[in-house]
């Protein structure tokens, strides 16, 4: 160690003893980077790359960043990780230049390294991986690092726009993430702040001394649920009607159900009556039959479409089932030889308002609106009516009901009855055939007189 040390110092003074003379040394071409194979020190072993300066001499540094550093004094080269020459691991005094030629030990474990030129370095090899677990806000980006280039990688990470579809470190839109370390291999980030049903351009990069390279584009759409629209209800009868949307916008993805749904309290959601129309793979408009409604309902009703991200609705629609009116009847009123008054209340509208009500009637029971028949035109309102009977036959029995008729059909009241009056008899006369018979003679159309015989005045008999 001391004739190693002497010999040291004595290459130094000669050196600068040259120096002070005007000369100076041979110029020095160097590699790119060096690779320290055999140290009995591991942590020694590796690629050095040029790191900056020693001394105004190239200073080369292990691309496994644990602070080993190899440079050069005077044409000596020295390998350590504090640049002191008093105490470095290895040496090499072989004034040639490089630092290739025969390693020693200094104050390293045994063995010596040996010292080979490598390749140039170059820009780093990376891929873009696929984006994965996308949702409406957020997607996991990455790529993967497969060569350092022969320097280390001090940077990784994606970059992405929705402007750019090559988007590039530094360009107007893109966003930079790096990741938390650089390196090789494998390296991903779950990525938030994404706008939903967006299109977004995106590509992996790594970085080392010798620059930035890029994996290649990807892209990928964050979901977003389906838009849909209500249109107003059609078809409507008592029990079924149609309803009417209309998707916007498929979201992201498409949709795997839609149709209607609908209550009778408002704000339907699938979880109410619904219609289901299967998947959908384009926008447009859309009918949906509703089955199994009452009459006479207000029922509430939204369009709707789910896919994976959720479920979206259409504003809310009303509408009202069909329903005949209700009607009853009263006793008739006003009762002469040949007309009567008919008597009859609407208790219910129905749906559509009644077109036409009154009474009918005829002398065989349960009459109809095909028999004869008052009308009274159309009602806006429920209540009592009466209604005129003429052209009727004295001393008949007639059978009479309330109705009252809308779009969906006709509404009866329960059937009253009632006689006409017997018009009294005029011109009698009687003309005595015996003891025992007389004729009478009067004029009148009525069959139903009744003849009392009054012998004296005591009594009369039939």
């Amino acid at each position: 160690m001391e004739n190693n040390m002497k010999h040291r110092y004595n290459i130094q003074m000669i050196a600068v003893f040259i120096v002070m003379l005007g000369f100076s040394l041979p110029s020095v071409s160097y590699a790119t980077d060096y690779i320290v194979s055999g140290a009995g020190d591991n942590n020694a072993n590796g690629t050095y790359v040029p790191d900056g300066t020693h001394g105004g001499e190239t200073l080369y540094s292990n691309t496994k960043g644990n602070g080993y550093v190899m440079w050069s004094s005077s044409g000596w080269y020295f390998l350590d990780t504090d640049q002191d020459e008093s105490d470095a691991l290895y040496y090499e005094d072989t004034d040639n230049g490089t630092p290739l030629g025969n390693w020693q030990l200094w104050s390293g474990p045994a063995p010596a390294p040996t010292v080979t030129e490598g390749a140039s370095a170059s820009a780093p090899s990376v891929s873009t991986t696929a984006a994965s677990s996308i949702s409406s806000t957020s997607a996991t980006l990455g790529g993967n690092v497969t060569d350092d280039g022969g320097a280390s990688v001090t940077e990784r990470g994606v970059v992405y726009s929705t402007s750019d579809n090559t988007p590039q470190i530094g360009e107007g839109g893109v966003t930079k993430d790096a990741h938390a370390a650089g390196g090789t291999g494998v390296f991903s980030e779950n990525i938030s702040g994404f706008s939903t049903g967006t299109l977004y351009y995106f590509q992996a990069y790594a970085i080392n001394s010798e620059g930035t390279s890029y994996g290649g584009v990807q892209n990928f759409t964050t979901l977003e649920q389906p838009t849909v629209t209500t249109q107003a209800v059609s078809g409507i009868t008592t029990t079924t009607a149609t309803g009417n949307g209309n998707i916007t916008d498929l979201g992201n993805p498409n949709p795997t159900q839609h149709g209607v749904c609908w209550n009778t309290s408002g704000t339907p959601t699938v979880s109410d009556s619904k219609t289901e129309e299967g998947a959908a793979s384009s926008t447009g408009a859309f009918t949906s039959s509703m089955t199994g409604l009452s009459s006479g309902i207000t029922y509430y009703v939204r369009a709707y479409a789910t896919n994976s991200v959720g479920t979206s609705y259409g504003s809310q629609q009303t509408f009202t089932t069909l329903e005949q009116p209700t009607v009853t009847t009263q006793a008739v009123s006003g009762i002469t030889t040949t007309t009567a008054t008919g008597n009859g209340n609407i208790t219910d509208l129905g749906n559509p308002n009644p077109t036409q009500h009154g009474v009918c009637w005829n002398t065989t029971g349960t009459p109809t609106v095909s028999d004869s028949k008052t009308e009274e035109g159309a009602a806006s309102s429920t209540g009592a009516f009466t209604s005129s009977m003429t052209g009727l036959s004295s001393g008949i029995t007639y059978y009479v009901r309330a109705y009252a008729t809308n779009s969906v059909g006709t509404s009866y009241g329960s059937q009253e009855s009632f006689m006409t009056v017997v018009p009294d008899p005029t011109a009698l006369t009687a003309t005595t055939v015996s003891q025992s018979q007389i004729d009478l003679t009067w004029d009148g159309t009525s069959s139903q007189f009744r003849v009392l015989q009054k012998p004296d005045s005591s009594s009369a008999d039939e």
